[in-house]
């Protein structure tokens, strides 16, 4: 099971269209991405983004490729200053990958949620048009790490694979620049995808 976490492309300022809509540079690096992803082979069981315009524009670009023949859907709790609770208990729910598309602080707390098990743990760069993808083990090699019920959340040599920002990366030589293993910050096991080496 995979969540990928999107940052919206660029938008343009408040004080230029107050709704914050997509730049044209903003749609055209997020038709780039669209693009980059389906020639990764990336497909998603659902993909959700927050309401505001610019992650829906984003995502409505992204869904073309990565969940074809449907509208993105908007999703409660995935605001710049929201908790990631509620994104943990969809993403379990949902059973199969998911992409979701928001903001900043948002994007950067989930993934820090993800690979240490708390909002403020180690960050991960996100930048206008990042896309994270992480990953949930189901079950860990050679030794429990409090596993319950339906399966183990990684919680060793996490790594997350970091597929790019939207405007950097040439469509046909993506740039994967890993960032560091990781060590959890507590022993118990928190709902959450883990990244894999």
């Amino acid at each position: 099971m995979k969540l990928y976490l999107v940052q919206h492309a660029e938008a343009l300022g408040k004080e230029q269209n107050p709704r914050r809509v997509l730049s044209q540079k903003g749609h055209t690096d997020a038709v780039k991405m669209a693009a980059f992803l389906f020639k990764a082979d990336v497909i998603v069981d659902e993909i959700v983004h927050s309401g505001k315009v610019r992650a829906e524009e984003t995502a409505n670009v992204l869904s073309k490729t990565v969940w074809p023949g449907k509208a993105a859907v908007r999703m409660d709790g995935l605001g710049p200053g929201d908790s990631t609770d509620h994104l943990v208990h969809a993403a379990e729910a949902a059973g199969g990958d998911l992409m979701a598309v928001g903001h900043l602080p948002f994007m950067a707390k989930m993934a820090a949620r993800c690979l240490t098990g708390r909002e403020d743990g180690a960050a991960v760069a996100f930048e206008p048009g990042t896309v994270v993808c992480l990953e949930r083990l189901e079950m860990t090699l050679g030794r429990s790490i409090g596993c319950k019920g339906r399966g183990c959340w990684a919680r060793s040599r996490l790594r997350a694979r970091y597929l790019g920002r939207l405007d950097a990366l040439p469509v046909r030589t993506p740039t994967i620049a890993p960032i560091p293993v990781l060590k959890p910050q507590s022993k118990s096991p928190t709902a959450c995808f883990c990244a894999v080496v």
